[in-house]
């Protein structure tokens, strides 16, 4: 079996796991290449890891490890980049990797344009997307010249610099005189944003669609997902997932994809607007999903389907996949549950039947335990540390991401 590197970072902890596991499982000789050294990684029983220097700041040194550590191999293996900063890292250095790797990946040009979210959405306005009204160039001294649809969500433009990574993936505001304190605050901080208007309706409404396009024009590898609870409850991951089919989104998602020439492995987020039906155009997220591990426990495994096209074997693109399987992040549902019972929406029946389904969880397995007891034993350690090293800890935080 052709060996896979795998690119990636603690932050996308799951996500790695997931991949691991899913070339794992067929015997595939995986090596994780991360910068965190806490990465969940080093304690599974498929894969090897090793250090390595991160993709946004030592690109140069990231990819003289790879070289080297590939480069007397008499076969290209095959690398799949994980997080954000990883899949802009080999769409750069494309050229320079190819000799050595095999991989799947969309043209520099447009992944660029894809990581930055306000030509994120430029690109799907100009390929006839529906999405929520997006106010670009919008900021706290010109702010008053806009006629701004309140309630707001206010997103970074690039995800890896987001100083609250993991934990929101943006900040509301209901009225303008909000969303200028906001806005200011981002600004002293060098954090550039985007406005888009909040579509209304629960978390059930959004829905992801997992692709993997070939560069073969082979028939894309397509499933469907949607939330039943994330966290926080504005603005999060989600928690409780679970697998759907609609054809008509999925179409949707697929004609976008093809319009913009995108190849590789992707998310896309949409979600149902209550006042006119329609499906519209949250993010893509050129990557594995956080939710991987769901889709490919309900038969339609991405990662399975890369590694196949990539070393010449079928895809198999016709698989059926079950419907109504749930996933669940064990950490992050406790909190949501929590948050919704707090508010008196979410009773404990409810809780137990919305388990039910549930058949994968987001670290914790059977036949690869490791990685989910050290992931989830460091985030309880942490969370008993007395409340002068978190502040501490927090500050630091907010110190570094200050620089960036």
């Amino acid at each position: 079996m052709m060996p896979v590197v795998l690119l990636g970072e603690g932050y996308a902890g799951a996500t790695m796991m997931a991949v691991v596991r899913s070339l794992g499982r067929h015997d595939v000789r995986v090596s994780v290449f991360s910068s965190h050294p806490h990465s969940p990684a080093r304690y599974s029983r498929y894969c090897r890891y090793f250090r390595a220097p991160d993709a946004v700041r030592e690109p140069d040194a990231l990819q003289k490890l790879l070289i080297e550590h590939v480069k007397s191999r008499h076969h290209p293996p095959v690398l799949f980049p994980i997080g954000d900063g990883e899949v802009t890292f080999l769409s750069d250095r494309a050229e320079e990797l190819s000799p050595y790797f095999r991989f799947n990946i969309a043209s520099s040009q447009l992944l660029h344009g894809l990581a930055n979210k306000q030509s994120q959405y430029k690109i799907a306005a100009k390929a006839g997307v529906a999405m929520p009204e997006t106010y670009f160039g919008l900021n706290s001294t010109n702010l008053h010249e806009h006629a701004v649809q309140f309630p707001v969500v206010i997103k970074p433009i690039y995800s890896h610099f987001w100083p609250w990574r993991g934990k929101t993936k943006g900040l509301s505001a209901e009225n303008t005189a909000q969303l200028e304190i906001r806005l200011k605050e981002l600004e002293s901080r060098n954090i550039p944003v985007i406005v888009q208007s909040i579509i209304p309706g629960p978390p059930s409404e959004l829905y992801t669609v997992v692709v993997y396009i070939s560069k073969n024009q082979t028939k894309p590898v397509v499933a469907s997902l949607r939330k039943l609870r994330h966290f926080p409850l504005d603005f999060g991951f989600g928690s409780l997932n679970e697998t759907v089919h609609i054809v008509r989104l999925e179409q949707q998602a697929v004609r976008f994809l093809n319009t913009i020439a995108f190849t590789g492995v992707c998310g896309l987020e949409f979600k149902r607007d209550p006042r006119d039906g329609q499906f519209k155009f949250i993010e893509i997220n050129a990557r594995f999903e956080l939710a991987h591990h769901l889709v490919a426990t309900a038969g339609i495994d991405v990662a399975k389907a890369m590694y196949a096209d990539l070393t010449g074997r079928h895809l198999g693109a016709d698989e059926q996949y079950q419907l109504g399987m749930r996933w669940i992040c064990l950490t992050l549902d406790f909190k949501a549950s929590r948050a919704l019972w707090a508010k008196g929406e979410l009773s404990f029946s409810d809780w137990m039947r919305s388990m039910r389904n549930v058949r994968t969880e987001a670290l914790l397995t059977w036949d690869d335990p490791l990685p989910g007891l050290y992931a989830y034993g460091r985030t309880l350690f942490r969370s008993v540390l007395p409340d002068s090293l978190k502040i501490r800890r927090e500050s630091k935080l907010s110190a570094l991401y200050e620089t960036l």
